[in-house]
């Protein structure tokens, strides 16, 4: 039985190039009050983030406020050339892993529900995935206080009376996108 091809690991790829043409690292300017940068780099900053995340990021944490200092810094050290010392945008880095983290435990979550009942969930990690986090992340999943999280979100979900049509991009970068087609003539 032929499996449909997925896609291939996000690579960042057209940042890569940009760096082989000989570019430097870009500055990421992340304005105050605000969750996350604006402007030609904002993606490849997004990207990046996430591939930081799934390489780095313990798997054992259940939440991104349990990962340890000493294992932030490691992943702060990657970051794309950001100001760190300012405060709005250590927040800012910190509100995007947090996310990406959230984000990568729901798929993860959603693969261990896409298997089958009745068969060894535990003995099908994904790719991506040692067997050892694996079985953590299972024996997280079928715990009592993982499934009284998961009752309350989806009673929550249920009280919405409109979903989230923006696709990928943040309300943040959608806003940015109408000012600058505003003053865009094309």
């Amino acid at each position: 039985m032929s499996r449909k091809r997925g896609r291939k690991k996000s690579e960042n790829k057209s940042f890569k190039d940009y760096l082989k043409q000989g570019g430097q690292k870009p500055k990421i300017e992340i304005l105050p009050r605000k969750t996350c940068p604006l402007g030609k780099y904002s993606q490849w900053w997004i990207t990046k983030l996430g591939i930081i995340c799934k390489e780095e990021v313990p798997l054992k944490a259940h939440t991104w406020k349990e990962v340890i200092p000493r294992e932030r810094e490691t992943l702060y050290k990657r970051v794309l050339d950001v100001d760190l010392n300012q405060e709005h945008v250590m927040e800012a880095v910190n509100e995007s892993f947090r996310k990406i983290f959230k984000q990568m435990r729901h798929k993860l979550h959603k693969q261990y529900m896409d298997i089958p009942d009745g068969t060894a969930k535990r003995d099908s990690p994904p790719d991506d995935v040692s067997q050892e986090n694996w079985e953590h992340l299972c024996a997280w999943f079928e715990s009592d206080e993982f499934q009284k999280k998961s009752r309350a979100g989806k009673g929550g979900r249920n009280c919405l009376k409109v979903n989230h049509n923006g696709g990928c991009k943040s309300f943040v970068r959608h806003r940015y996108e109408k000012v600058i087609s505003a003053y865009t003539f094309v």
